[in-house]
């Protein structure tokens, strides 16, 4: 039971799948805590809403003001040159948004998706969203993309 308590304190996403941390969510000044040790930067201001999923937190910069609303799923792809998520300050984000920094190859059109693999992690496929920008309910924002400032 021990192993499984620092499994869930340790690993580097947030979310329901993760009862240790997830409830932390509900309570604004634990939710800062956890947020701040797990994430790349968690800014002054933010908050991580209770029904979001993260995972690999430690490539993931959060910017101050920035509210993550339940639903989301924001996703940094966990191999060593692979992009970053960056959400600058004052980025409003609707509920249930996507965010990837990795995708399946697809090239071979006589090879099943499924079968082709990952494309190889690439700096170039992070993910920035310059301040002042809002991402409205649902969206699905993939690896390379760089939402610009107020948009």
């Amino acid at each position: 039971m021990i192993k499984r308590f620092l499994y869930w304190f340790r690993v580097d996403k947030l979310g329901p799948e993760v009862p240790l941390t997830y409830w932390m969510l509900f309570f604004p000044s634990l939710m800062r805590f956890i947020c701040r040790k797990k994430f790349g930067n968690f800014g002054k201001d933010s908050e991580l809403r209770p029904g979001s999923h993260i995972d690999i937190c430690s490539k993931i910069y959060i910017g101050e003001k920035v509210t993550i609303r339940p639903g989301s799923f924001i996703y940094a792809d966990p191999r060593e040159n692979a992009g970053k998520i960056i959400i600058e300050d004052k980025v409003l984000l609707g509920p249930q948004i996507q965010i990837y920094t990795n995708d399946h190859k697809f090239n071979l059109e006589d090879i099943p998706i499924y079968d082709q693999g990952y494309d190889l992690p690439n700096k170039n496929d992070s993910v920035v969203i310059k301040s002042g920008a809002w991402i409205g309910a649902g969206s699905i924002i993939l690896k390379g993309v760089i939402i610009g400032k107020n948009s």
